[in-house]
Formats: structure tokens, sequence, C-alpha cells
């Protein structure tokens, strides 16, 4: 059977020795960038282990107004990056553009494992992927101060719209970072704001506020083309209808695209000019579909055993070489 095992760590987090490698059958490395991965996968492959990298952004292209830039962006890393790609087993990535991304030496051995919606539970124990609580005139919005050049590509549409008449009445709530410049550019009295938190507690949040809209901006350059659509997913799970670029990965049913500041002002008026008392916009039903038919967990973690699979196979066939040959 293979077998997959967390490291030991302290009471701070820190990992105690590297000998929990010995046992293990493989081991599975999520986002490693830096030089004590590179020293890890080493050790994995030194002591006849499979390795599984998986990534799910470019770390060679953060922007600069990203907080991770400094940290991400050593002389070394595209060589690291390619070295862990040749030590693999196997790469998972979350979206087609990161696997085109990838050094030469990932070919063959890439596979394409999109984000997916897992199912959250109410006080009654039920699963349910998706919430229809009656929407409120509430615009929402989730991310952490990484976002703040996303953000920015649509504040002019923002300071328009919330200072219409018509739209007096509606909420924009931000979970997480909110940039400064979005209180210049909303009447603070309609503005709301919680804690940043992660997918399994954000869905049924932001199913509480019970948005009509979810936006999710970004500029479009090299680091956010890698991005998954995951923020598309959670409002989607929550009842929300999303706005989102124009880009291969959030070209999706249900999904508003929209190409610059202005079409983004264009397409939101028009969101919110289609408010129908409390109902889900019908965009909602058009990306459930699509998400219960390829989305949901239990069906997008078959590429996952997939992987898993492939490993044990060529474990055992190493292992009986080995036996074999003695």
């Amino acid at each position: 059977m293979l077998e997959l095992i967390a490291p030991r760590k302290d009471a701070k987090g820190w990992q105690l020795t590297w000998d929990w490698v010995a046992s293990c059958d493989a081991v599975l490395l999520q986002r490693p960038a830096t030089a004590a991965y590179l020293q890890l996968a080493k050790l994995v492959k030194a002591m006849g282990r499979k390795l599984w990298v998986e990534w799910d952004d470019d770390y060679t292209c953060i922007p600069v107004s990203n907080a991770s830039f400094s940290e991400y962006n050593a002389e070394d890393l595209r060589p690291r990056l390619k070295e862990l790609c040749w030590l693999a087993d196997v790469v998972t990535v979350a979206t087609p553009e990161l696997a085109r991304r990838l050094p030469r030496v990932a070919e063959g051995k890439t596979v394409m494992i999109p984000n997916a919606c897992m199912p959250v539970h109410r006080a009654n124990g039920q699963p349910l992927p998706f919430m229809d609580d009656k929407r409120e005139k509430r615009v929402s919005w989730r991310g952490t101060d990484t976002h703040d050049e996303d953000v920015g590509t649509i504040l002019p549409a923002l300071a328009e719209l919330s200072r219409l008449p018509q739209f007096s009445k509606w909420l924009w709530h931000w979970s997480g970072g909110m940039p400064w410049q979005v209180h210049d550019a909303i009447p603070r009295e309609r503005l709301e704001q919680s804690p940043f938190c992660g997918p399994v507690f954000f869905v049924p949040m932001l199913a509480v506020f019970a948005p009509f809209i979810h936006l999710a901006p970004l500029k479009l350059n090299r680091f956010n083309l890698c991005k998954s659509n995951l923020a598309w997913i959670e409002a989607t799970c929550a009842g929300a209808v999303v706005v989102a670029p124009d880009s291969e990965e959030w070209q999706r049913p249900g999904v508003v695209n929209y190409t610059d500041w202005r079409d983004f002002r264009d397409k939101l008026r028009k969101l919110m000019e289609e408010w129908d008392g409390g109902k889900l916009h019908p965009n909602v039903a058009l990306s459930r579909k699509f998400i219960e038919e390829n989305l949901l967990l239990e069906k997008v973690n078959e590429l996952r055993w997939g992987v898993i699979r492939t490993l044990m196979a060529t474990s055992v066939a190493a292992t009986c070489k080995k036996f074999n040959h003695r």
C-alpha cells in the first residue's frame, strides 16, 4: 500500500528530523520553491522514494506589487524549479496555463488537477455544496493585500456605480484585505469588511451575507494568467453571480467576463439592474451545472487517485525488479 505521511513537527511547527522520509513510499511537496524543498526532494530520491510536486502559482513572475515578490524572485529560483521538475515522478498543477509554463523536463509527467467544490455542512450536518439563501443587495470581494493592484484596476468603476442614486441601497462587502483606496471610491456608510478566511469557512460565511454579485478582478499579467478560478467556485456555491476577467481560466458557464474597467463597469451595472427581489441570478444555475458535472471534489479526486495508483504501480514494479536481481 502506498502511504503518504506528514513530517513530524514540534509545538512551533518546526520540522524535527528527516527520518520520517524512510517511513514513506512517496512524498508530496506542495508549492515547493525554497532551497530547503530542493534539499528534501534530493533526499527523497536518494532514498528511492517517489516524489510528487504540486504548484498552483508561477513563482517566477510574481509582480512587484505582491508582498511575496522579494521572497520568490531570487536569481536561483528558475533553475531550482527546473531541478524539482526533473527530480519529480509526477507534477500536478491547477491550471492549463501553468502546465504550459513548466520546464521541458516536466513533459510526460504533468497532470492538471483543477480546484474543486468541497461540500460544506450546515447545523443539521447535511452536506450542501450549493446554498440558496435569499439574496441581499450586496456586492462582495475576497482576498488579501496581495490583490491591491488587481482591485486598483476596477476602482474607477466602483467609484462611479456606488454613487448612482439607483444603487444607494447596495452594500459592498470586503472579506480580507481592503486597499485604502476603496474607502475613497465607495461611500463608507455602505462599506462592510470581515476577516479573511479559508475556503472551508468562506463559503458558509459568504452565504450568510448573501451577496447577489461577487467580484474577482485581476490585472492580466503573467502571474495572474496562471491563477485558478477558485473564487468563482466558492462564490457560485454561496449563491452569487461572478464578474471576472475575460481569460481562459475564467471563461466558464455563468461567469460574466469583462475586458477592461469600462466593460467591467457596464456589466456590473447591468447585473445590479437585474436584481430580482432576492432571487439568485440565472447565471448561478449555469455555473452550478458545470461545477456539478465537472468540479465536485469526489470527481476531481479521481485524478488524484490516478496519480497515486501510478505511483503505486511504479513503486511495486521497482521493488519487484530489485528483488528479481538479487
